[in-house]
């Protein structure tokens, strides 16, 4: 009898070649639907496939001045020391905690930095809720965690070299150099200044509230202070360490650690030219490249996904490994923590594993592990606002729903060609998108044709697939903004990079130097909108960081940086300031109260409480606000709260003559820089009242910026 032989499992993550519609056709349809895109496809502001674009985009570090040279190595070399703590704290958990050890080097350091980027920022926040965010607590927490990190990497193997297995041909080298630059290309003008408006009101101007708290503070005024924060508390550590500058260096750093595991995995499939056309479609995207350089988390969201997914397809793949299982619950739970559009990824997760037929107590160990990483979050907003989800079920949730494009389907059901839009949304998202919100290049439509030429032919990639599927579902009904489905692009570019690989000879050529041509156009491009505002006088020329911020910009409208400075010189160390500044807290050095652009104004609902300016007087005094920072450039951009009648305006006027003196006023009125900010001391027999007219109560009287039409003689004084 002849000896039965077993069945061969799979190669990991395994695809099968099954073409759509028979093979003679086939190659042809693909072929046109390739046309078709790129034809229809515009570049965004610069000629296609332009290499002297390429050239004119690359940022130019041999002009830059020797001061310039000193400031961001030290900026780099603070983030080195940084990603260095994070990388060897999370190789030890790792290795000790979870029990994984046949990871390669790239793998390794992925999985590493994120899990040591999280105890980081989840120490900090620990630090915060016990209200002991002082130096000498931060200082003294960090140190054991150095201690910890040195302790659990002790007497550990080193990882197997790989660095010449994922280099081993021409088009691997060759893609390894553009994903190089791409990452040199957003680490150049992500040193730049911080002057993105979320930036400054919730990633740096949360932490910063924060660290001049001493602690967790409540700001139900903001509503972005109850979305999860995990980046955003590593965020507020790095300020204790260094200055906004190397907090912002952060997200990019984590473009670093997606490029890792993106390789990593390409090493593990022993297909390393998948990974780094996976690297450089990701890297390349526009959408990624304008959030990468920005301190925001849309990158950071999309790193712990794909680690959280990539884990998963780990323990799918050989299931006698169960710390792979507890590391993609953690991950996952992780990545909820990053941002409240991750949070349909927990119930994806389970229901693939359930569809793997995966125990009961599997599922409820992954549950439960995944919810104790992301309640810190939950806890915080109960404690808080007594809302788990704050800011939804809110006024402010409401309008933050529009601020984020989110769908109305009443409406797209009422228009059959909005409703063509929703159905088609690949390609109208693709043609399309211009912005940082939307762009996201042609590449990820074109590749679309590999869903009718490859079959997921294992469990791992199956549920990849099934991972992307869901999260784009949830994606598409909710909101109609692309930039909310970087996580998805993500996993989705390494479905990208296995169809390129799989290709003929002929058509994986064409398609590296599509792929690769299209990732340069993105920077140039990029570089050709960010020349406008300026950045190169602080990046290359050596202007200082001050004289850069002070300047009203592009994106920067209404610049408060000088009001700022002088309150940081000026008052005293127990100021508290109300900002009417959009928000924006970053760059103050006082502990402050604002309020967003989607709440309402904290001054107009104390003023709707108030019959006199005594009474309004007395609720500065309960709230502590010792000075007031009116940025009228930013506040006749809008509309007052429409609930401040005329009396509440002469209250404020009566308030004024009575508590407010005016002590800094910061005028500039060229209008492609105009700034406009006032300072004023709250407080009795604080010297001579004001005199004349007073802009911020005329703008109250006025109506805002919708009163500028019926009183075009607004005074500027």
């Amino acid at each position: 009898m002849a000896k039965q032989r077993k069945p061969v499992p799979p190669e990991f993550f395994a695809f099968e070649v099954r073409p759509s519609f028979g093979k003679p056709w086939f190659g042809a349809l693909v072929a046109l639907w390739v046309a078709a895109v790129l034809a229809a496809y515009r570049p965004l502001h610069l000629p296609f496939l332009s290499p002297s674009a390429w050239l004119d985009g690359v940022p130019p570090v041999w002009l830059m001045s020797a001061a310039s040279v000193r400031r961001h190595l030290g900026h780099l070399a603070i983030l080195a020391a940084f990603t260095a703590l994070c990388a060897s704290l999370g190789r030890g958990l790792l290795r000790r905690a979870f029990k994984i050890e046949d990871l390669n080097p790239f793998e390794t350091f992925s999985y590493g930095f994120g899990l040591g980027l999280s105890t980081l920022a989840l120490a900090t926040f620990a630090l915060g809720a016990a209200q002991a965010l002082r130096p000498a607590f931060v200082f003294a927490t960090t140190a054991a965690l150095v201690v910890l990190a040195v302790r659990l990497n002790y007497g550990l193997p080193a990882s197997k070299d790989e660095r010449a297995s994922v280099l081993r041909d021409p088009a691997c080298a060759a893609l390894a150099m553009v994903a190089a630059y791409l990452l040199a290309f957003q680490c150049y003008h992500a040193l730049a200044p911080e002057v993105s408006f979320d930036a400054l009101v919730y990633h740096l101007g949360l932490p910063n509230l924060y660290r001049l708290s001493g602690g967790l503070v409540a700001a139900p005024a903001v509503a972005y202070s109850g979305f999860p924060a995990l980046l955003d508390w590593a965020y507020c550590l790095m300020l204790f360490f260094s200055d906004d500058m190397s907090a912002k260096l952060i997200h990019w750093a984590c473009a670093v650690g997606v490029a890792a595991a993106l390789v990593g995995f390409g090493a593990r499939l022993r297909r390393p030219l998948a990974g780094w056309v996976a690297c450089v479609v990701f890297l390349g995207a526009p959408v990624t490249i304008y959030n990468t350089t920005k301190a925001a988390v849309d990158t950071g969201s999309a790193f712990f996904v794909l680690l959280a997914v990539a884990s998963l397809a780990l323990y799918l793949s050989r299931r006698e490994t169960p710390g792979a299982l507890e590391l993609s619950a953690a991950l996952c739970g992780l990545a909820m923590g990053v941002k409240y559009t991750n949070w349909p990824l927990l119930p994806l997760i389970l229901l693939v594993l359930a569809a793997h037929d995966e125990s009961r107590r599997a599922l409820t160990r992954y549950g439960l592990v995944a919810f104790a990483l992301v309640s810190p979050w939950i806890l915080k907003n109960l404690a808080l606002y007594h809302n788990p989800v704050f800011p939804f079920f809110t006024d402010a949730g409401a309008r933050l729903r529009a601020d984020a494009w989110g769908r109305n389907w009443s409406a797209v059901l009422a228009d059959p060609r909005a409703l063509i839009k929703v159905l088609l949304h690949p390609w109208f998202a693709t043609i399309q998108g211009a912005t940082e919100f939307d762009a996201i290049g042609p590449v990820f439509l074109i590749a679309l044709a590999g869903l009718a030429w490859l079959r997921a032919a294992s469990a791992e990639s199956r549920a990849w697939l099934w991972v992307v599927a869901g999260l784009w579902l949830v994606w598409w009904t909710t909101t109609a903004m692309p930039r909310f489905f970087l996580p998805g692009l993500c996993l989705l570019s390494v479905f990208v990079g296995v169809t390129v690989e799989r290709l003929p000879n002929w058509a994986r050529a064409v398609a590296i130097a599509l792929v690769c041509g299209l990732a340069l156009d993105a920077a140039a491009d990029f570089s050709a909108v960010t020349s406008q505002l300026g950045s190169r006088e602080y990046l290359v020329d050596g202007a200082s960081k001050e004289d850069y911020l002070k300047r009203s910009r592009l994106i920067y409208p209404a610049s408060y940086y000088n009001a700022a400075e002088w309150i940081d010189r000026n008052a005293p160390a127990s100021a508290r300031v109300l900002l009417l500044n959009g928000g924006r807290g970053a760059y103050l050095n006082r502990p402050f109260l604002a309020s967003s652009q989607l709440d309402d104004d904290l001054l107009a609902r104390w003023l709707k409480g108030s019959g006199t300016a005594d009474e309004l007087y007395s609720i500065f005094r309960r709230e502590g606000v010792t000075y007031l920072l009116v940025n009228m450039a930013w506040l006749w951009r809008s509309d007052p709260d429409r609930g401040v009648s005329p009396e509440r305006a002469r209250v404020l006027r009566e308030f004024f003559d009575k508590y407010a003196r005016r002590r800094y006023r910061d005028l500039e009125r060229d209008p492609t820089a105009f700034r406009w900010v006032l300072v004023y001391e709250i407080g009795p027999g604080t010297g001579a009242p004001p005199k004349g007219i007073i802009p911020l109560v005329e703008w109250y009287q006025t109506g805002g910026a919708s009163g500028l039409a019926s009183h075009p003689n607004i005074t500027i004084e």
